[in-house]
């Protein structure tokens, strides 16, 4: 009986354990085809921004969306995709970016001398209050050893020809959390190289909000 007793108190405070901690709702993914698994750029608009002639391509041929941009003269430009989302992310607590990235080559010895700094790889979201006042959050990656002349970029150093894992809650950084709510749509995010002559990608990209 005693032994009974025991077992009745233990699922009584289980339950009031789980009653106290109520399951969280999924999480909710913002991007499509994110993946590239049907190896098409479905539902991602192409970018590509130049000055001068250059050779460029990009593609979901193997699976992930793959950039490179071939120039003779030492001038920038960009190649990327963007894709439109038009969220309110109002009362949420939680947006997690997450996504696989690969530099397979970049010219520029840094992130440049222009003013705004130049990337094999990156990603831009862009959020906006009522108005159509914009806040970007932006995360540049360039290859192993090369010098940040603008660490306000967000820079990361990474290895080449290694797939990298990034992933960061940006609701995690009061600084980030403040201007999400003050600019509460999400309006789109773009991934991108840019500099002289680069080749990157990317794969499994998502936005997942709670």
């Amino acid at each position: 009986m005693k032994k009974f007793s025991v077992f009745l108190l233990s699922i009584l405070l289980i339950t009031l354990i789980s009653g106290c901690n109520p399951p969280q709702p999924p999480q909710e993914s913002l991007i499509l085809n994110g993946g590239f698994d049907n190896n098409t750029l479905d539902y991602w608009t192409q970018l590509h921004g130049t000055n001068v002639s250059d050779e460029w391509d990009i593609n979901a041929n193997n699976g992930y969306i793959h950039w490179y941009r071939s120039v003779t003269s030492g001038s920038g430009g960009s190649v990327g995709a963007y894709q439109d989302i038009n969220y309110d992310l109002t009362g949420k607590t939680e947006l997690l970016l997450s996504f696989d990235v690969i530099i397979y080559n970049q010219q520029l010895g840094s992130d440049g001398w222009a003013g705004v700094g130049e990337y094999p790889a990156g990603v831009n979201i862009f959020f906006e209050d009522e108005s159509g006042n914009q806040y970007v959050y932006e995360k540049c990656f360039l290859k192993e050893g090369s010098p940040i002349n603008y660490p306000e970029n967000n820079v990361s150093l990474i290895p080449l020809d290694t797939w990298y894992q990034f992933e960061f809650d940006l609701m995690s950084d009061p600084d980030i959390t403040s201007q999400i709510a003050s600019h509460p749509i999400l309006k789109q995010i773009k991934v991108f190289g840019s500099g002289w002559s680069f080749e990157g990608g990317m794969d499994n990209i998502k936005l997942l909000v709670r």
